[in-house]
């Protein structure tokens, strides 16, 4: 007992259900109401992404054969609990999930409490088989919890959810300006939007001294005229991680985190490896490093991302992109995130066993047009503080993750009490 609190199992305050075997026929069903998940579907994190990153949707009458998961359950891989560890979705829609997944859902405690309670128990003490851990129903049922009283169990969820609330609104706001971005880098870069309007003898869309930048017609090659192409390659400075081996990895405190794409995802946890092993200081990244992941499953690893978990080294299949003079840090992001459909088609037309890759000679082969200098920077000035922004927002949403993961077991075992996390959660507030 802690104060009034009870002491219980998991059997008992909720219902476990297990997945289902996915028909083949049903296989990259893309269209309908429901998605059918899969382990594979954790790489991506955020409930919302992780439903969108579902590869089959079925339509409500399709799914008389399968269990379908509420909304509120709690999703989370039976089998190979090793390499999903921690991994909890709280379902936001009905789900259909396969037979390496199960869910929870809350009987006799509060829902939201329920999820961050699964979230702080380690399923790997109780797991059967070597080779290939798996969870049973039984065993998961047998494990010990102490619960709050509700009330205490929803002021808990209330602090925590807070946290994960403005983790989800800076996503979203992200999301928002990256589209902003990439809209204006193909209007302006692609489609050729204010010379076309020129051409068309349109009327302006753009202030005055920005619509003068742009030439008047287009060239043979269907580009404005003076605007020359480029290869994608010479655009930045393109690092490759070092490979680093098992006998460089050292105990945490002995080293800095080693970045592969698991920490480009999720940030350094539990998993991550660390080394002092100093391979040339051209492989250590700090914050605001912009990263190009260019090899992994095509839809979900490659990727341009932002880093902002401190000093660390970068693995290989990781590309440091470093401005050399030709594009902004900023330019160089939204360039990368409007072709990333460009890169998914070049990895999976090389894909085997799941996985593809993009490499130096695709990028040569990949041509961008390059402005002239004018142009260029007014571009640059428009979208620098929408980068800034963006990379405030995925920084900030890291000190919320890191304070809602501090608070977290403290919480869940009444180390700490609501009062004090409250203040503690509302200083990154």
């Amino acid at each position: 007992m802690i104060g009034a609190w009870e002491v219980s199992t998991l059997g008992k305050i909720c219902t476990f259900k297990s997945g289902d075997g996915f028909k083949k026929e049903l296989q990259g069903q893309t269209t309908g109401d429901i998605p059918f998940v899969k382990v594979s579907d954790f790489s991506v994190v955020g409930n919302e992404l992780f439903i969108q990153q579902a590869n089959n949707w079925l339509d409500t009458a399709a799914t008389s054969a399968y269990t379908v998961h509420p909304p509120g359950a709690v999703l989370f891989a039976k089998i190979g609990i090793a390499l999903t560890y921690n991994r909890r979705r709280r379902l936001v829609r009905p789900t259909i999930a396969d037979n390496n997944m199960m869910t929870a859902t809350a009987r006799t405690v509060d829902a939201v409490w329920f999820y961050y309670l699964l979230c702080t128990m380690d399923f790997n003490q109780i797991s059967s088989g070597s080779a290939l851990p798996y969870l049973t129903v039984k065993d998961l049922s047998a494990m010990p919890v102490s619960i709050p009283t509700r009330n205490e169990q929803e002021a808990i969820a209330d602090v925590l959810s807070a946290l994960d609330d403005k983790i989800e609104l800076n996503r979203r706001m992200n999301e928002t300006l990256e589209a902003s971005a990439r809209a204006l880098f193909r209007d302006w870069f692609v489609d050729f939007g204010p010379t076309r309007a020129k051409a068309e003898g349109r009327p302006a869309y753009l202030s005055p001294n920005l619509w003068s930048l742009f030439p008047n017609a287009l060239d043979d090659e269907g580009k404005p005229e003076g605007l020359e192409w480029g290869s994608l390659l010479e655009q930045a400075d393109w690092v490759n991680g070092a490979a680093y081996k098992n006998m460089d990895f050292v105990a945490p405190k002995d080293g800095l985190p080693v970045v592969k794409i698991a920490e480009l995802k999720a940030g350094v946890t539990g998993q991550t490896k660390f080394t002092n092993t100093d391979l040339g200081q051209r492989y250590r990244i700090t914050n605001g490093e912009l990263l190009f992941s260019w090899s992994g499953n095509p839809d979900t690893s490659i990727d341009a991302f932002l880093w902002t978990g401190g000093a660390a080294w970068l693995n290989q299949h990781i590309f440091a992109v470093r401005e050399n003079g030709a594009r902004t840090k900023a330019e160089l992001f939204v360039m990368l995130k409007w072709l990333m459909p460009e890169f998914a088609e070049i990895a999976r037309n090389k894909q085997t066993t799941g996985l593809g890759h993009v490499t130096k000679d695709d990028m040569k082969r990949l041509m961008v047009v390059c402005p002239c200098d004018d142009i260029q920077a007014a571009f640059a000035n428009l979208i620098t503080p929408i980068f800034d922004q963006i990379l405030g927002n995925i920084h900030e949403s890291r000190t919320l993750a890191e304070t809602r993961d501090a608070l977290l077991p403290k919480l869940m075992s009444g180390e700490i009490r609501v009062a004090q996390a409250e203040k503690l959660a509302g200083d990154h507030l």
